[in-house]
């Protein structure tokens, strides 16, 4: 198990990157131009962000539903991580352009189910991910 003191290391560390645009999935392997694309917009994005404990939990039925509508982003990784205590081996996040802050779902045994982190953008949004992920 690789353990992250922060969920914002965890991103970088993801094998593969998965967009969700209205239900159709493109995958994203590490090392590929996209992924790299993707990686540097959303790093970006995070700058300055704080993690904060959410007050939102997951339940699979229901995620699973809502990432067929709007643009998500999943980060895949080959082997059991963990941040603050919670396990995954996937990150879920619902991406909108005006977004200050965002869940980030935990997948971890076959489902997004439980507690989630959060992260406060800290006056800034989503904007640049979101036109990104759009136009890929």
């Amino acid at each position: 198990m690789v353990i992250f003191e922060n969920i914002q290391q965890a991103f970088p560390a993801a094998e593969e990157i998965v967009v969700c645009r209205d239900g159709k999935r493109s995958g994203y392997q590490r090392g590929g131009k996209e992924y790299e694309e993707i990686m540097a917009v959303w790093q970006a994005t995070l700058t300055g962000s704080r993690q904060m404990p959410a007050f939102g939990v997951s339940i699979h039925d229901l995620t699973v539903k809502e990432m067929t509508k709007g643009v998500w982003i999943e980060f895949i990784y080959n082997q059991r991580c963990e941040s603050w205590e919670m396990d995954f081996d996937r990150l879920a996040v619902n991406v909108s352009a005006s977004f200050t802050g965002f869940n980030v779902i935990r997948h971890v045994d076959g489902q997004y189910l439980g507690r989630c982190y959060y992260l406060d953008l800290v006056g800034r949004n989503m904007s640049e991910i979101y036109d990104c992920l759009k136009t890929l």
